[in-house]
């Protein structure tokens, strides 16, 4: 194999790969979106807090959770919401907080376009009583923070720092 097709073997691996060293040398990057996520949630679940009957009047306009659900559902969701938001920023459990992040983006994005795909016309409910309906804007939102909470999982499983424990 001659030298040029070698380096351009390893231009088109670089290319590829958003993930490479240099990218895991901005750490303040990471911290920045996790910050921007984790606002997110922490607004949103705080808003859902202070009203929570408001909040289940919304998770019963989806009409897809069982009605015995929904008190718990709108007093449960939010401190997820806050917790995770608090644990992501702080840096405790990272893995573990970005995955909830990121699950219940994901969920929420399915439900608007379950709810868009049934007809319906709903205030979305994640930010409380300040929600618009259920729409491209929502569904856009939502899709942009999966793909933001994605980015955070994939810099953490391939930079993160992972500690040695040691044997007793």
């Amino acid at each position: 194999m001659s030298t040029a097709t070698k380096r351009f073997n390893l231009q088109d691996e670089m290319a590829i790969s958003p993930l490479s060293r240099d990218y895991c040398a901005y750490s303040w990057l990471n911290l920045l979106d996790r910050l921007v996520l984790a606002a997110v949630f922490m607004f949103a679940g705080g808003l859902k807090i202070r009203d929570p009957i408001d909040f289940a009047r919304n998770i019963t306009d989806y009409d897809l959770a069982p009605e015995a659900l929904v008190p718990i559902i709108a007093v449960l969701l939010p401190w997820w919401e806050v917790a995770a938001s608090a644990l992501a920023v702080a840096g405790r459990w990272k893995m573990g907080a970005l995955t909830v992040l990121t699950g219940l983006s994901a969920g929420f994005f399915v439900l608007g376009a379950i709810t868009l795909a049934r007809g319906l016309s709903v205030e979305c409910g994640c930010f409380g009583s300040m929600s618009e309906r259920v729409g491209p804007v929502s569904l856009s939102v939502e899709a942009a923070l999966v793909v933001l909470g994605a980015l955070l999982l994939r810099w953490e499983i391939r930079c993160g720092r992972t500690r040695e424990v040691k044997p007793r």
